[in-house]
């Protein structure tokens, strides 16, 4: 009996859990461990640890429940896990539950926590008006004697109609007690008429939404009192009982109210043309529930179909060929064309009229009509996607695809390849949806103004925009100005954080010396954000080159300190000089920083960069253009350095006395220093003296 008790109990606090947890929560929270499922988990001496337990509770009150039994008795921490949530009670001592204004801080949180406080406390009056004032369903919690207070059951009644079937039967009987009940019952839950709606209720899911259900069987088969229930919900009828469903007076009243209330009507009353007329008047689609003998009636069709159209699927079969008729049904609903007749669904103007009503009707045309250009226009201009599945001639049809790319822009990734070309047709298609970016022209992607008409309305947009416009910095801050929400995109493109881009939107910033300067330190990529003259800054471009060269590419003026500590990190900076307008001081400097610099097309002619270049590194003779590698002087220099650059000399020059001299003189001191400096390990006895390393022959 006890853990049946205990499993309504924690079935209790699953109620109130759903009831009372906080619906909307950040990302961030959401990125958190459950703190319930994280104190469940958690080694049994962390919950029985009071200060975690605590901070637990305190961001949701359910975790109580595995906490450590003696902290389930502790008063404070039980009152911070209510105070988050109401059903926490549950979890909560025994002798605790018995505590008022500990039971009473739980039902101000959520009232439905009343069943958790012990049989005393809901007995309490004060406590239960608490609790149904915050759920009229807690009545069901409360003493018998309390279910029977007339002034309590209204309470509850108003905030909740189903509180009614709690009550004390004597209540029940109360006929203000019911109507109040079914007024507040009536009006939210009621199916509307569209079809799931009515699906639902038909199927049951909806069928006790009426608080009449739970009114006594007097006041059930009392005529007069369910004269005045159904005038208020009119699908109280269902609950009404001794042939009362039978008189034509009181559902006449109930149709008159809610249409499709002829459902729960006897069969005879749906039958009688008075009553499915008014029926179908307030809802057309109760001609669903009529007699087969009225379905025949062209007044009573033509009534329900201009209500809801589709009821023309209920009509006798010739009255589908009626062309009036079905004129009239498609105006109110175009997919009505479907129950047609094969010559109406091959009428112009019975199947425009469908589709200027609902372009879904398009498919249920005769297939001479879904070629139909005005037609088709008709279609696209509502929506947009059609396009895709429409002849070829359609979409290389200007006007066509103009009207669909203004109603869906994707439409554009259907058109003709020659339409993306067309500027007017992309602003449309990209100012209804910035993705549609992706499907047009490349010229336009790097169209500035088509760009940012896109991203205005999609920031990810962005990323779909030509590459010179994407790495343009003076773009990327117009494009945030325009839209903050493009900021992420805009960051992972240039690599530049957040918080430096939003900052460069502000066009003082971008000539502040001092805070171009912090932005750089942070990210040598916010240089390019700096206005010209700063970039022009020694101090500024330096401490940016320092973090990577790259940052060269961004600088308007580089000094010699800067391109020294360009190339000493990639001989690929000389690149971004003009390498004509260096004087031989500063290309020496350059070279001897890295020689390597004499790679780049504008100094494979220089000779003074050359000879510099052998000097210091004799290797890289091998990358010399072939009149440079034939020039006996820079090849003298750089065997000198390096007797193994001889392999990259001219052929001719291989055989030159002197610099096969200076090779092997080179090769012989390069061995005789590796001698030098190695250590031989001592000789053995049983081993032969090791040999000395001989000098090898160029």
């Amino acid at each position: 009996k006890r853990s049946v008790l205990k499993l309504v109990w924690v079935a209790g606090a699953l109620d109130v859990m759903c009831a009372c947890r906080p619906a909307n929560k950040s990302a961030g929270d959401r990125a958190l461990l459950d703190p319930c499922r994280e104190l469940q988990y958690a080694p049994a001496q962390l919950r029985a640890n009071r200060e975690h337990v605590l901070a637990t509770v305190s961001r949701d009150g359910l975790a109580l429940m595995h906490a450590a039994p003696e902290l389930r008795s502790d008063r404070d921490l039980v009152l911070e896990a209510v105070r988050q949530n109401g059903g926490a009670l549950c979890f909560a001592d025994m002798l605790l539950r018995a505590d008022l204004d500990l039971v009473r801080e739980a039902v101000q949180r959520s009232g439905l926590a009343l069943q958790f406080g012990v049989s005393a406390l809901r007995a309490d009056r004060a406590l239960v008006i608490d609790a149904v004032r915050r759920s009229g369903l807690a009545l069901q919690y409360a003493a018998p004697e309390l279910q029977a207070d007339r002034a309590l059951v209204r309470e509850a009644v108003r905030r909740s109609g189903f509180a009614l079937q709690f009550a004390a039967p004597q209540l029940r009987s109360d006929r203000e007690l019911v109507l109040e009940a079914v007024r507040q019952t009536s009006p939210a839950l009621k199916p509307g008429g569209d079809e799931l709606g009515l699906e639902l209720m038909l199927s049951g899911t909806l069928m006790n939404d009426c608080a009449l259900q739970y009114a006594s069987e007097e006041l059930r088969s009392d005529r007069e009192f369910v004269m005045q229930v159904v005038q208020i919900d009119g699908a109280a009828l269902l609950y009404a009982i001794g042939g009362l469903r039978s008189d034509p007076e009181l559902v006449l009243r109930a149709v008159s109210q809610s249409g499709l209330a002829l459902v729960y009507a006897v069969q005879e009353l749906r039958s009688d043309r008075e009553i499915v007329l008014r029926a179908v008047g307030q809802n057309g689609m109760a001609f669903r529930f009529s007699a087969e003998s009225l379905r025949t009636d062209k007044d009573l069709v033509l009534a329900a179909v201009t209500q809801n159209g589709e009821m023309l699927r209920y009509a006798a079969p010739w009255l589908c060929a009626d062309r009036q008729l079905v004129l009239e049904a498609v105006r109110h609903g175009g997919l009505a064309l479907r129950f047609a007749s094969e010559e109406l669904r091959a009428d112009r103007e019975v199947v425009y009229e469908a589709v200027r009503q609902n372009s879904l009707a398009l498919k249920y045309a005769a297939d001479s009509l879904r070629r139909d250009r005005a037609i088709f226009l008709e279609a696209c201009s509502q929506q947009g996607e059609l396009l895709c599945d429409a002849p070829k001639e359609f979409k290389s049809d200007r006007e066509v695809v103009l009207r669909s790319v203004q109603q869906n822009g994707s439409a554009l990734a259907s058109a003709a390849k020659f339409l993306v070309h067309d500027r007017e047709i992309v602003l449309a298609a990209v100012n209804q949806n910035g993705r549609a970016l992706q499907f047009a022209a490349t010229e336009l992607r790097g169209d500035w103004d088509v760009v940012l008409t896109a991203v205005r309305q999609c920031g990810a947009a962005f990323l779909c925009a030509g590459r010179e416009l994407r790495q343009s910095c003076t773009f990327a801050l117009e494009v945030v100005r325009q839209n903050p929400e493009a900021l992420p995109f805009v960051a992972e493109e240039l690599q530049v954080d957040k918080d430096s881009i939003l900052e460069f939107t502000d066009p003082a910033r971008q000539h502040d010396k001092d805070f171009v300067l912090q932005a750089v330190r942070r990210s040598w990529r916010a240089l390019q954000f700096a206005s010209t003259a700063l970039r022009a800054d020694d101090v500024i471009v330096l401490e940016a080159v320092h973090q990577c060269w790259e940052a060269v590419k961004f600088a308007t003026e580089v000094g010699l300190p800067t391109m020294l500590e360009a190339v000493r990190q990639d001989w690929r900076a000389i690149q971004c000089f003009f390498c004509e307008e260096l004087s031989e001081a500063e290309l020496s400097a350059l070279t001897h920083t890295n020689p390597h610099i004499v790679r780049c097309p504008a100094l494979k002619r220089s000779r003074h960069a050359w000879l510099t270049a052998v000097r210091h590194n004799g290797l890289i003779l091998q990358f010399a253009p072939l009149e440079m590698r034939g020039d006996r002087d820079l090849v003298l220099e750089a065997v000198n350095q390096n007797a193994q650059s001889f392999h990259f000399a001219a052929p001719g020059l291989r055989r030159d006395a002197e610099i096969l001299s200076s090779a092997m003189r080179r090769n012989r001191e390069d061995a005789a220093r590796v001698v030098a400096v190695t250590e031989f390990p001592a000789e053995s006895d049983n081993q032969p003296p090791c040999a000395c390393p001989t000098s090898t022959s160029v």
